[in-house]
């Protein structure tokens, strides 16, 4: 039997296509949302989530210097992500970070950002009014329209100066306002109160570090002296003299505490509200839970850590030496007691899981190898050749596994066990959705105790291997992290686009496999062979095809060509990349410039949706009749999707006030006539228009218009009056 040729096969199509250039209407968004889910849904994504740390979120109206995913900005960059079919956001660890190193991956467990807090709603009633306009307006700056550039970096520096001052002033307006007992601040004095009993183990320690970092003139509490050094293990044990030092601090110092505690309220507050938000629209954060802990942090449970020892990475530092991170390492003989339960550092462990899983609706797992086989290091053993390379010959370190000195009952073996995975169950998240970092080195230990006794999930990078191989579907993919460059900077390197990973005689095969489309599956093999832009959307194509959750990171979807974090190298940059504020324009701009990487997604997904569809026919290829019933029943359920996906495609390339061009042919879609300008523009076209042409939908009207390359202000008006016909009709 003869078969027939595919309907609808994949081919390239930035490099042949009209370029236009608009946005979505209002009218036509309703519909597009419903067209990317429905092809999320045939394809069994069921995660889709951009990665995006708190810093990185543009502003609104007026800018801070920094992001926050609590703003009025975050909401409206989540709505245009939403649109798009994304349902979460993978945020980064949400600590207060320090004004030496800006990683959020040092940042403090407990103490949250505080700039991320919205500056905006503190001048409002609900706030009491603590901030003035006068204030705001000195301290942001109006947004304006930057065309030259499709992003924007966070000022740190800038940030910390601007939300000293703010919270400064809302503090002692609060407290003003309380003294007068004004009804809205005696109303947040309440709210205040019981965020300082429910958070009294750890808010007014960080206070007090805060204080006493500045009287010693170091966070390093280890250069400071005995008294302070020791302050809070000394109060909880009831000495007199440590009692008598808190009094002296609190003295001088009681009101700046008390302000630290009230600016972790409000960025408290401001989450919880954020939270309800969330879940009104059925959007996820997912927060991180860090490997490490904070300087802070380990000064008020000193007795929890290893003295003298890191946490690091055997390799991937300066010419692949080991990676010195100067993460705290918790104590491994208190991880449990004797008798199985919690020990000083197991419950420490257990308390910064609690607080980030009742935060967010998800989580990520940082370095998932640290919680069970850390690689460890004496911190008095570094030492540094003059190019920065750690010389591995001096270095004094192992894994856990391996130092039964320091673990001699291998309690970090238990830890999976006995206390991340029973907290994950107190608080409904399922083991298989959370993001488990299992990327990088692994140990015998490891691969027992994470893959063989509790069989979880990890992370497939397709930037190293293919989709079509990935170990399970739980696993959650992406091309790049937030430690890499964009894929559009990568995919410039020799070693990536030869490696077996981006192959183009794998890519073109598993993303047109269909036996009938050969002739298809080469021009596709030809385009992505010479173009370094189809190529990227090859490997993102691919990634919806390969596993039911998956991440994006935002530097990828909207065609920045800037990397957020060069992972295991200082720069000077890192952390800064941000979304730049006026976004959306940016995005529609850039899927209009055939030189951007910006992803289209109507064209990713209709092509990914027609690579399995074709999977789905190849399997039963053996037998010619059943592909060819199979292909054709397959053309009829999905041809009105991929009417509709390859119509918005072509919108969002689509320009405001809309030229004809020059006829061009194409080989996606065969028309049976050529539509003139004066046929649709007369009001007699229904008339004059072939029976075929007043069947098509009002997505296969478009289509053709780009197909043919004529693309005309007429076909608006045929589009909005055939634009309710379409549900029972397929792609001619």
């Amino acid at each position: 039997m003869k078969v027939t040729a595919i309907k609808n096969p994949i081919v390239p199509k930035r490099a042949n296509s009209v370029s236009f250039e608009r946005k979505l209407r209002e009218e036509e968004k309703p519909e597009y949302t419903h067209a990317i889910k429905d092809a999320l849904d045939y394809l069994g994504v069921k995660n889709m989530s951009m990665i995006i740390h708190g810093s990185s979120f543009p502003s609104d109206k007026r800018d801070t210097s920094i992001g926050s995913p609590y703003s009025k900005g975050a909401d409206k960059f989540v709505d245009f992500i939403k649109m798009n079919g994304f349902n979460s956001v993978q945020l980064g660890p949400g600590g207060s970070i320090g004004k030496k190193d800006p990683s959020p991956y040092i940042s403090k467990v407990f103490a949250k950002n505080e700039m991320f807090i919205d500056l905006e709603p503190l001048k409002t009633a609900k706030y009491g009014r603590i901030l003035s306009d006068e204030t705001y307006n000195q301290l942001t700056t109006k947004n304006k329209e930057t065309k030259d550039k499709n992003y924007n970096y966070t000022d740190f520096n800038k940030a910390f100066s601007n939300y000293d001052v703010a919270m400064k002033e809302a503090y002692s307006t609060f407290k003003t306002k309380l003294a007068s007992n004004d009804k809205a601040a005696v109303k947040l004095n309440k709210e205040f109160n019981k965020f300082k009993e429910d958070n009294k183990s750890w808010v007014e320690n960080d206070g007090l570090f805060k204080v006493l970092t500045k009287v010693n003139g170091s966070d390093d509490f280890e250069k400071w002296n005995e008294t302070d050094k020791n302050l809070p293990q000394n109060l909880k044990a009831g000495d007199k003299n440590a009692k008598s030092r808190y009094d002296e601090i609190m003295a001088k110092h009681g009101e700046e505490v008390e302000r630290n505690t009230f600016t972790q309220f409000i960025a408290d507050k401001q989450l919880k509200d954020n939270t309800k938000h969330r879940k009104e629209i059925g959007f996820n954060y997912i927060g991180d839970l860090l490997v490490g802990f904070n300087q802070s942090d380990v000064w008020s449970n000193q007795g929890a850590f290893l003295k003298g020892w890191k946490l690091g990475c055997p390799y991937g530092g300066v010419d692949n030496s080991p990676q010195t991170w100067g993460i705290p390492v918790l104590d491994p003989k208190k991880l449990l007691n004797n008798d199985g339960s919690l020990g000083e550092s197991g419950k420490l462990l257990k308390e910064k899981i609690s607080y980030s899983l009742k935060n967010y609706d998800n989580v990520r797992i940082d370095h998932a190898l640290g919680l069970v086989d850390p690689y460890i290091y004496k911190e008095d053993t570094v030492h540094k050749a003059p190019n920065g390379a750690v010389q591995r010959d001096r270095l004094w370190a192992n894994n856990v596994s391996y130092m039964h000195d320091i673990d001699p009952n291998g309690n970090f073996k238990q830890v999976l066990s006995k206390i991340v995975l029973p907290t994950f169950k107190e608080f409904g998240v399922d083991k298989n959705e959370a993001v488990w970092e299992d990327l990088g080195s692994s140990t015998p230990a490891f691969d027992w105790v994470y893959h063989q006794q509790e069989n979880l999930p990890g992370i497939t990078q397709t930037l190293w291997s293919r989709a079509e191989n990935a170990p399970r579907k739980e696993n959650w993919s992406l091309v790049v992290s937030h430690d890499f460059e964009p894929a559009s900077e990568m995919v410039q390197k020799d070693w990536v686009r030869n490696s077996d990973a981006w192959n183009v005689d794998y890519l073109s095969g598993y993303l047109n496999p269909d036996p009938a489309t050969s002739n298809e599956r080469q021009k596709y093999k030809e385009e992505i062979s010479n173009s370094k832009q189809s190529r990227v959307t090859s490997k993102f194509t691919e990634l919806f095809r390969g596993t039911n959750n998956l991440q994006i990171m935002f530097s990828d979807f909207l065609g920045i060509n800037k990397t957020y974090n060069v992972g295991g190298q200082d720069s000077k940059d890192n952390w800064k990349l941000r979304v730049d504020n006026d976004f959306e324009d940016d995005y529609y701009r850039a899927l209009q410039d055939k030189n951007s990487y910006a992803l289209n997604m109507p064209e990713i997904l209709g092509q990914a949706v027609r690579a399995k569809k074709g999977m789905a026919v190849a399997k039963v290829s053996g037998d010619p009749y059943k592909a060819n019933q199979m292909r054709n029943e397959l053309d009829e359920k999905l041809n009105p999707l991929l009417g509709k996906l390859d119509s918005f495609s072509e919108i969002l390339k689509e320009k405001e006030e809309v030229k004809a061009v020059a006829p061009k042919k194409v080989e996606t879609v065969k028309v049976a006539q050529e539509v003139k300008k004066s046929e649709v523009a007369e009001t007699k076209k229904e008339e004059k228009t072939s029976s075929k042409s007043k069947n098509a939908t009002a997505e296969t009207t478009l289509a053709i218009a780009a197909g043919i390359g004529i693309v005309v202000a007429g076909a608006k008006k045929l589009y909005d009056k055939f634009k309710h016909r379409h549900d029972k009709q397929q792609v001619a």
